[in-house]
């Protein structure tokens, strides 16, 4: 159970929500944990409205293997590889309650499983009992191992930060031309004016408009339910475009050319906002279409910080 679980923390949450584990699978080195009643990672939404029924019940749980988690999990042990290797730690491995495992053990066990457990292919394995799951192919699914087979398979933007951290050539997690066909299906779903939307409008659960003073019998919108359900937050297309800068560099220089005319059509408009905004800062996010959202923070700091990041790469990498 979680320290101090209780009301103090989320006065929403129910009571299974903080009986959570998480734990590193042996077989493929994925990092896993929370359950459907806990919100387990940025995307944070409980259910607070009782009129609509949603109250204690977590939008977004995205239990089981999140995409970016498992990249970022893989970048770290990375690093600390390195480390080790100059010098700067006394030691190569982990002690566990197993055993001992190796940084680079770890991460070659996390990128021979990567695709084979998040990429959906075009071609379905027929052992596959969740095909039926399956609406849209070649793309990375957003979890693995969810209690809702069906979150596994949600098309989210979450799978950009992975794409971005773990990129190629610095990095071996995954498949460029797995990646390359999935940021062609993000572009085309998930990318916004300013932002990406937080989940694909051909879903079911979709609604792009953000109001988190509706009070009313709307289950999948009440209270602001729809928070990660398909405003366009602005700071997760800073890490689509690093990905689509870096992808690109590998394929044909056409392909290079346009995420460059992508990115500078990109930072125009952010700066248009920028110098439209009595905070000089780019806000959380938008409802759908960039519409202005009158419950989204006017101005948040990873909205221009990954943009920070996106110039910065950029620049040292010409």
């Amino acid at each position: 159970r979680r320290v101090h679980g209780g009301s103090q923390i989320d006065m929403h949450m129910q009571n299974e929500g903080f009986h959570v584990r998480a734990f590193v699978d042996k077989e493929t080195g994925f990092i896993k944990g929370g359950n459907s009643m806990n919100c387990g990672t940025w995307m944070d939404k409980m259910g607070e409205c009782g009129r609509s029924g949603n109250r204690g019940i977590p939008s977004t749980p995205r239990d089981g293997a999140a995409i970016e988690l498992q990249a970022l999990a893989f970048v770290c042990l990375k690093w600390l590889e390195k480390c080790a290797n100059d010098g700067y730690l006394p030691s190569h491995s982990f002690n566990t309650e197993s055993g001992t495992i190796s940084f680079q053990l770890w991460t070659e066990r996390i990128a021979a499983n990567f695709d084979h457990h998040f990429f959906v292919d075009h071609i379905p394995c027929k052992s596959d009992c969740e095909t039926h799951m399956v609406h849209k192919h070649c793309l990375y699914k957003d979890t693995v191992g969810a209690d809702s087979v069906w979150g596994d398979f949600q098309l989210r933007p979450n799978l950009c930060i992975a794409l971005a951290e773990a990129a190629p050539p610095q990095f071996n997690l995954y498949s460029r031309d797995n990646a390359w066909h999935t940021l062609v299906t993000v572009h085309n779903h998930l990318y916004g004016k300013l932002g990406m939307r937080t989940l694909d409008p051909d879903d079911w659960r979709y609604n792009g408009v953000y109001d988190n003073s509706l009070d009313n019998g709307n289950f999948h919108t009440a209270k602001g339910y729809n928070y990660h359900n398909g405003p366009e937050w602005l700071w997760l297309a800073g890490y689509y475009l690093r990905a689509r800068y870096f992808i690109s560099k590998g394929e044909c220089k056409a392909a290079l050319e346009n995420a460059k005319r992508l990115i500078a059509r990109h930072l125009a408009k952010l700066r248009e906002c920028i110098l439209q905004s009595p905070w000089r800062g780019l806000p959380e996010l938008t409802s759908e279409n960039g519409c202005h959202c009158p419950f989204s923070s006017p101005t948040q700091a990873w909205s221009s910080a990954t943009i920070i990041e996106l110039i910065y790469d950029i620049s040292h990498s010409e």
